[in-house]
């Protein structure tokens, strides 16, 4: 019976490594992520989702429910709550109108105009009202009872997208006024209508939307009159971070869209997307991750190799003590038996490498990971034992080949004696 060489690589021999390393990166994502989200509670962190749930959102909030809780606290009419709705309602801008202005006739006579009248410097901002329009409450009532009646079938979602599509196109007053008259209802459609910027037509249709958007939300930075192609990649990163952050609270969650919500909204599905947009997204600093841990795994691989080598190294050393017969036999098992055993506590391994990297001041990626779990760096850290997985997975296999070549050879020698 012909054997099959023992490098050649086969579908039987591929397919379990590939599904053992698969299980092996969902575990340590999983784990891994839970215990980040856990450092990230500390002050200082800068992570931007820690009050979400860290895996399952049971009730995930909307511009619906946000909308009317702040409604209800300016209806209310106590001073601290009615200050912090009167926020909300402002930054959730045009979003919150289709909610809350419909809901105006449920309230008594005095809290309608209250709540009107703190939705005025939102009716300035879409620029649809004067001053004089929104000057007291009751002018306020009246001016957006009337709004809502000519303008509510604008608050449509196709509406607002056939209008940031013809802005997108081409800057015109008329098609700017559409879009700032629908203000953050509009935020979706804006920030989906950014693309990516590659060419000079790209970074053109950057200027016409960044300018509506930096209006609307009164966050962001205007960009220079003539922005390089840089300029407006950063300005598209900076708005995708911010809905990212706070799409949620601009749009209505319901049907499909809120049963995924139970886990887009959490750290860990807010994690998975900063993952598929930005490449493990950026480190506290500000830092590309995936260019600081690829640039770190170089530097642990040769510490991790170092180790096996010097463990390896002195066990087949250690069989010169001895020089009685079958010196080549003794060693060759004990390397079998020191690389079974690098195998079992490669932890172990790992371990001893980070002790190297944080006495030595040669930091690799292992350091990269204790540092970030210290600092509470999720995007780092989840960066970092992803690396630290692979490699490992990688470099544990010269002991394992060590040891089956140890094994393999045990065998022979003794179906020859047999």
């Amino acid at each position: 019976m012909i054997r099959a060489r023992a490098g050649r690589l086969t579908f039987r021999r591929v397919f379990p490594r590939l599904v053992r390393l698969l299980l092996t990166l969902a575990a340590v994502v999983v784990v891994g992520f839970y215990g980040a989200a856990n450092a990230a509670k500390r002050p200082g962190s800068g992570w931007a989702f820690r009050a979400l749930p860290v895996f399952l959102n049971l009730a995930p909030q909307d511009v619906r429910g946000r909308a009317l809780t702040a409604m209800r606290a300016v209806a209310r009419d106590d001073a601290r709550d009615a200050e912090r709705g009167r926020r909300e309602l402002v930054r959730l801008g045009g979003a919150a109108l289709p909610h809350v202005l419909p809901q105006l006739d449920t309230l008594e006579p005095s809290a309608r105009g209250r709540v009107a009248y703190a939705l005025a410097p939102l009716a300035l901002r879409m620029r649809v009202a004067s001053p004089e329009d929104v000057s007291t409450p009751e002018r306020a009532l009246l001016f957006f009872g009337r709004f809502w009646q000519d303008r509510s079938i604008d608050f449509r979602s196709t509406t607002v997208r056939r209008a940031v599509e013809r802005l997108a196109e081409r800057s015109l007053t008329l098609r700017r006024d559409d879009v700032i008259h629908a203000d953050t209802y509009a935020l979706e459609a804006l920030i989906t209508a950014l693309g990516k910027v590659r060419t000079e037509a790209d970074v053109a249709r950057v200027g016409r939307l960044n300018s509506v958007l930096v209006h609307v939300t009164g966050r962001g930075e205007a960009l220079p009159r003539a922005p390089s192609v840089p300029q407006a990649q950063r300005a598209v990163e900076g708005w995708q971070r911010l809905w990212l952050v706070e799409g949620a609270d601009y749009t209505v969650l319901e049907g499909p869209r809120r049963v995924a919500a139970l886990v887009t909204e959490t750290q860990f599905g807010k994690w998975l997307a900063q993952t598929r947009l930005w490449q493990l997204g950026r480190s506290q600093s500000g830092a590309d991750v995936a260019s600081l841990v690829t640039g770190a795994v170089p530097r642990s691989a040769i510490h991790v190799l170092l180790l096996l080598g010097i463990a390896l190294a002195a066990a087949a050393a250690s069989t010169l003590a001895d020089r009685g017969r079958g010196l080549l036999s003794r060693a060759r098992a004990r390397l079998s038996a020191t690389a079974a055993s690098l195998v079992a506590s490669y932890p172990m391994v790992l371990s001893l490498a980070l002790a190297f990297e944080l006495l030595t001041g040669r930091g690799g990626v292992l350091e990269l990971c204790a540092s970030a779990l210290r600092r509470g760096d999720v995007n780092l850290l989840m960066g970092s034992l992803l690396a630290v997985t692979l490699l490992s997975e990688l470099l544990v296999t010269l002991p394992a080949r060590v040891a089956a070549a140890g094994h393999a050879s045990d065998e022979s020698d003794g179906e020859d004696e047999s």
